[in-house]
């Protein structure tokens, strides 16, 4: 379906009874295992039909192609709001007023023909450092990850080169506008786990859907985790005949990848392999490809996975974020 780009805005509703709380929502999903799920109870079924229209914010993100539409889940600490227009410049709204604090643009080339246009949100860390004690991460259509000051708007100078980690290495031979980053990573502690977001129907050999984890203080890359298994004493190995999981490419992660920090993990959904609609070049039942995946935090190593569709030529990816129980 086709979007009219008009640009990209945010809305606030209040109730004009109750005062504001600034409940915290520092992640996309609200929490690391993406529940959804806010505390807040001052809008109940006795008061939700007396909601008013507090105040409208517009980021100014039209595009006249309609290939651009707003699909960030804003995140909410210390009485401001951040989110991410499809052009991956971040914004800090006052939570109260709507307001712009601030806009971070990461100068895109204006030009660029991305596989994707989505931009889903960005994850906050605090903790500990000589700069941007508390940070706004987030990705890019052209492969970066950025860490930016949650105060100002401005690159943390001290994570990757002057704020930002270039994703497209080692990730096979990149296409341009072709290896993006579309979700916000998840965040255990100090670490942070992004996929990608690869144009995977344009032939065998395509990026791989290399997962990471990144030191959120200095962007140093932790560990990765490829969804096609390369090593032949990775039981998932088989299941790809002959030599195709070494040429094949995607089973990326491009949708939001969640977390359960008192166990330690990871819950990665990952894609169909490339190319999409058709399996000849990779017989077999794929495995880690289109599957959730639970990685260990503290090496990626992979701990269970489900696979939800054997040998896919459909494009069947897993296209939402895993939700681990409640406990």
């Amino acid at each position: 379906m086709r979007r009219t780009g008009v640009g990209a805005w945010l809305v606030a509703l209040c109730c004009p009874v109750v005062g504001a709380q600034d409940i915290g929502f520092g992640h996309y999903g609200g929490d690391p295992g993406g529940s959804q799920y806010s505390p807040a109870d001052q809008i109940t079924p006795a008061n939700v039909d007396r909601l008013e229209l507090a105040w409208v914010h517009r980021a100014g993100d039209a595009s006249a192609s309609g290939k651009h539409s707003l699909e960030a889940t804003p995140v909410l600490a210390d009485g401001r709001l951040y989110y991410v227009t499809s052009r991956n410049r971040v914004l800090a709204v006052d939570a109260r007023t709507g307001e712009e604090l601030w806009r971070f643009d990461p100068d895109l080339d204006p030009d660029g023909d991305y596989a994707e246009s989505a931009a889903r949100g960005v994850t906050l860390w605090r903790g500990e450092a000589a700069h941007c004690p508390l940070r706004v991460i987030t990705g890019t259509l052209d492969g970066r990850l950025l860490a930016l000051d949650a105060a100002t708007g401005r690159p943390c100078p001290d994570f990757g080169d002057d704020g930002a980690v270039d994703l497209t290495t080692g990730v096979g031979n990149v296409r341009p506008g072709e290896y993006t980053i579309t979700s916000p990573p998840a965040r255990i502690g100090d670490r942070l786990v992004v996929g990608s977001a690869i144009g995977d129907n344009g032939g065998v050999e395509l990026e791989r859907g290399i997962v990471r984890a990144l030191d959120a203080r200095t962007g140093e890359v932790l560990w990765t985790f490829d969804p096609i298994p390369t090593d032949p004493t990775d039981p998932a190995f088989s299941s790809w005949e002959g030599e195709s999981a070494r040429r094949t490419g995607a089973a990326n992660a491009w949708a939001p990848i969640s977390a359960d920090p008192g166990r330690g993990l990871v819950f990665v959904p990952t894609s169909s392999p490339s190319p999409d609609f058709y399996g000849g070049e990779r017989l077999g039942d794929n495995h880690y490809a289109n599957s959730v995946v639970a990685l260990d935090i503290r090496d990626g190593r992979v701990l269970w996975h489900r696979q939800l569709v054997h040998h896919d030529v459909w494009d069947y990816d897993t296209p939402m974020q895993p939700k681990p129980g409640r406990h």
